[in-house]
Formats: structure tokens, sequence, C-alpha cells
């Protein structure tokens, strides 16, 4: 499986994202803009899920789940206002990132110090 597919397709996905939002916040997204905003970014975040299981062999199950959550909200942002689900987006994404942060924030310290105490091969 590649991973590099998801990774120029995000400013693509920025774009449609922004052009199909700003257009009509109160109206709901139609089929395409909605798969555009929560199926790219769940193709984005399980790219990193499959980039991680291939080079740590680990498998980061937030971000799975927050993917899965994207994928089931499409037929609700059907319905909701275009701006809501903007923000349902970026609630979800600023919640799997403060997860995140606290959940491994002990093993980013250690890795940190160990590569500041680590002879450089100068």
């Amino acid at each position: 499986m590649s991973t590099a597919l998801p990774v120029p397709s995000r400013r693509l996905n920025a774009v449609l994202r922004e052009e199909k939002t700003l257009g009509g916040v109160g109206d709901p997204l139609k089929l395409v803009p909605a798969v555009a905003m929560l199926g790219g970014t769940a193709i984005y975040l399980l790219a990193h899920v499959a980039f991680r299981l291939r080079n740590v062999h680990t498998l980061s199950r937030q971000r799975l789940v927050c993917a899965l959550v994207l994928v089931a909200l499409i037929p609700v942002a059907l319905e909701l206002p275009a701006l809501a689900t903007l923000g349902v987006l970026a609630a979800l994404l600023s919640a799997l990132i403060a997860f995140e942060a606290l959940r491994f924030s002990e093993a980013r310290e250690r890795i940190r110090h160990q590569l500041v105490d680590e002879p450089h091969g100068d």
C-alpha cells in the first residue's frame, strides 16, 4: 500500500473544503464536498496509520478510530450546515491532537533527551 498519495492531496482537500464551505455556510454540503472534507481527512489519517504500521509495526488506534468516525459522519454532513460540519471536523481533530499530546508526552520527552544526550558524529 502506498502512503505517498494522501500527502499531496492534503492541499487539494483544503482548497475543496474552503471553497465549498465558504460558499454557503448555512447550507448543508452536497455529497462530493462532504466526502472531500470528511473522507479526505479520514484518508489522510489512515495514511498515517499505514505508514506507522509499515515502519514501526504498531497500530495508531486513536487515528484509526477518528478516521472511522469521520467516514461515519459523512451522512450527517449532508444534513448539517457546512460551517457546523467544519466545526465538527475541527473539534475531532483538535481532540485527537490533545489526546496524543497528553498520552504520548512522556515518550516524546524521553526521545528528546536521548537525542540531546547522544554524541554527534562530526
